[in-house]
Formats: C-alpha cells, sequence, structure tokens
C-alpha cells in the first residue's frame, strides 16, 4: 500500500514535538499514513509570540517537509492539533488555502483535541475566573491577549469570519472532529472546545470506567438556551456568539471524554503517559483507513 495520507501534528502552549509521539506512532501503524510531529514551535516560550507567528513557522515547516522526497505520493491531508496547536493549525491552513496547497491535496480530518476555539476567556461570576484571566492576558504575552479576545486584529474572531481564509480551508475537509473533556479541564473548558454555549454535563457524575460519553444531541442541548442567554455576562458577549454561531455552520462531529488522570488536559492526548487511552485510540483511528470506520 502506497503511504499517500499525510498527518501533521501540532502541539500546544508550552509544548514540544513530544507531546503528541503516542498518537503519531499509534497513526504511522496505518499503512497507508505518514504522521509527523511538526516542531516549529517547540521552545516554552516560543509559544507566546502569537497564533499568528507560530502559525506562519508551521506553515513553513511544511512547505520544506514537502520537497522531501517521501512526500511526493502525497494525496491526502489530515491535521491534529492539541490545545493552542488547534489554533495554530487553523490559522496555518488559512495560508495553505491561500497558497493553493489543497488543489493537488484532499483534506480529509481537521481534529482538535481540547482547543479554545471561542478563545480562553471565561465567565466573570466566579473569582477563580479572575485569576485565570490575569495570568492569561499578563504571562502569555501576545497569545494570552489573542486568547482572552483583547488583541487589536480581533485575530480568533476574524479566523471564524465566513469570508476568511482560515474558514474556507476548514470547510474542505470531509470531516472536523472535536474531541473534548467533559470534567476537570483546568486550561480549556468543555464550552469552547466544543463550540457549544454550555457544558451539557456539569451536573451529570461518570464512572470512571466510561471513557467516551455516549453522544447528547448537541444541537437540541443548544437549543434550550435563547440567544440572549448565551455568554451574557461577558463583555464581548457579540463577539463570542457570532464566533459560535459562524463556526457551528460547519458540520462537526464531537467527541466527549471522561478522563479521571490528574491533569486530564495532557491526559487526553496522553503526553506524559507511555499509550494512549485505548478507547480513545478506537475513535480517533476510527476515522483513518486502515481504522475501523471505514
Amino acid at each position: 500500500t502506497m503511504k499517500d495520507h499525510l498527518v501533521l501534528l501540532l502541539h500546544g502552549l508550552h509544548g514540544g514535538e513530544g507531546d503528541l509521539k503516542n498518537i503519531r506512532d499509534g497513526l504511522n501503524q496505518c499503512e497507508q499514513l505518514i504522521a509527523i510531529c511538526l516542531k516549529s514551535n517547540d521552545g516554552f516560550l516560543l509559544t507566546h509570540d502569537g497564533i499568528d507567528s507560530g502559525g506562519r513557522r508551521l506553515f513553513d515547516e511544511i512547505t520544506e517537509i514537502m520537497k522531501q522526497e517521501e512526500m511526493r505520493d502525497i494525496r491526502f491531508l489530515s491535521v491534529i492539533g492539541h490545545s493552542l496547536g488547534g489554533l495554530y493549525a487553523r490559522y496555518c491552513l488559512g495560508l495553505m488555502f491561500e497558497n493553493h496547497f489543497c488543489e493537488k491535496i484532499r483534506p480529509v480530518n481537521f481534529i482538535t483535541f481540547v482547543t479554545p476555539h471561542l478563545g480562553s476567556r471565561r465567565s466573570p461570576r466566579y473569582a477563580y475566573n479572575h485569576v485565570v484571566g490575569f495570568v492569561i492576558r499578563n504571562v502569555f504575552q501576545k497569545t494570552g491577549t489573542q486568547l482572552w479576545l483583547e488583541d487589536e486584529e480581533n485575530l480568533i474572531h476574524r479566523m471564524s469570519q465566513p469570508d476568511s481564509n482560515e474558514f474556507k480551508a476548514l470547510q474542505m475537509f470531509e470531516n472536523r472532529i472535536l474531541f473534548n473533556n467533559v470534567k476537570n479541564d483546568m486550561s480549556v473548558p468543555y464550552s469552547t472546545s466544543a463550540i457549544l454555549p454550555r457544558n451539557p454535563y456539569s451536573n451529570v457524575t461518570f464512572d470512571d470506567s466510561v471513557v467516551i460519553v455516549p453522544g447528547i444531541d448537541h444541537a437540541k442541548f443548544q437549543a434550550d438556551f435563547p440567544p440572549e442567554e448565551l455568554f451574557k455576562n461577558d463583555p464581548k458577549k457579540k463577539i463570542l456568539v457570532e464566533m459560535m454561531l459562524n463556526l457551528q455552520t460547519l458540520k462537526w462531529i464531537r467527541i466527549d471524554v471522561n478522563m479521571s488522570a490528574w491533569i486530564v488536559h495532557e491526559a487526553i492526548v496522553a503526553k506524559r503517559s507511555t499509550s494512549v487511552e485505548s478507547a480513545l485510540s478506537e475513535a480517533l483511528l476510527s476515522y483513518f483507513p486502515g481504522g475501523s470506520k471505514q
């Protein structure tokens, strides 16, 4: 079988190419896939200089990778981003779209694990959220300002506009898949990861043996909230609602995950363990050739 399907894996804030190695290794067991962890954003502080800067570095890295001999047979592309890596991916795909990258290569899966697609703002009702907000805005520099939706160019908002290259690039993928932690993710709450107004599981208790939560009807859940109720205490309410509704016009597959680990934000991609949780691995691989859903 020809290796003609390239899978690019992108780590998040303060991450390194090793973060997603377990997922990469699992994918590389499928004979059609070449899975690569990108490394141009490795380094603790490098991820502070903006989603746009990181996205451009990744675009340059991918451009170089595509010149390699083993890439000449590539006909399919999938992208997997963890956390901030999912936003890097969206920016980078906008550049790829602009440069006609996908005229010769077919986009298949756009997959994010706990990515703050609507930014990282929190409800101002809770004291803890004010602390989080202070850290994001003041410690993570330009990236933090963008995540808090307070940058001058409104980057995350702009990337969610249907006429943007980033949005058009997302439209080209056959599948758009969101892996979301249903509880205890202190870095990226469920709603921004799943592109929904709230967490439908906030009052649900799961048995630890349940890893993939049986899917709920996400659209019906959202329909129960009148638009004026959404993000109602947030001064950025208008932008948040608009981003969410724009992105929801694309079809998303949501895989809701119940992790019982200490740091679920990292555990969902098996960053510090030797292997990916088997139910998660199966769910992911099922969207690739050689996996079970094909």
